[in-house]
């Protein structure tokens, strides 16, 4: 009896941290900087959206932060990088990145989960005019990022452009 019962606490340490391993929704890979996870999508409409989460929850609260690209910017550019001389200068102006980074250590409530999107044409005013539906697509994407990511609080971000794909979203929700 009491040797079964060493069995089974054994079993149980040898498998428990398998049992809190992270469950992240399909498609993130861990990056090789940061402790972190990232993933890139497109969508149907041409939309790229790129998330970067912790590589370990924390905690069991989320903080989604959807960053809408500027005009003419790319994701890449919008996260930044160092400055150099053979980048574009839109690499260093935004630094999303970094600010996530330090936001993650500074609010540790939640975890932070960064989510940038990116229109088609590099312009949400535009795809906002263009595309059928837009408000729908915006929509559909800030739902299903936080259902997927499970986040609890959402905070919509931008410059420039990027201020069309928040007011798309305020658009076309219900009051």
């Amino acid at each position: 009896m009491h040797r079964s019962w060493i069995v089974t606490a054994l079993l149980l340490v040898a498998v428990s941290p398998s049992l809190f391993a992270q469950s992240f929704p399909p498609g993130f890979e861990k990056t090789a900087q940061f402790d972190e996870q990232v993933r890139w999508t497109r969508l149907k409409s041409g939309v790229r959206v790129f998330v970067n989460a912790p590589a370990n929850w924390k905690t069991s609260r989320r903080m989604l932060v959807i960053y809408a690209t500027p005009n003419g910017s790319t994701i890449e550019q919008t996260l930044g990088c160092a400055a150099s001389k053979e980048l574009d200068w839109r690499f260093d102006i935004q630094h999303v990145a970094a600010q996530i980074r330090r936001l993650r250590e500074i609010a540790t409530e939640h975890d932070v989960v960064l989510a940038v999107v990116q229109a088609p044409q590099l312009s949400w005013p535009t795809f906002r005019r263009e595309q059928p539906g837009a408000g729908d697509i915006i929509r559909e994407l800030v739902e299903s990022l936080t259902r997927d990511l499970a986040a609890d609080r959402v905070a919509l971000s931008c410059h420039s452009g990027g201020g069309s794909f928040v007011f798309g979203y305020l658009n076309s929700v219900e009051s």
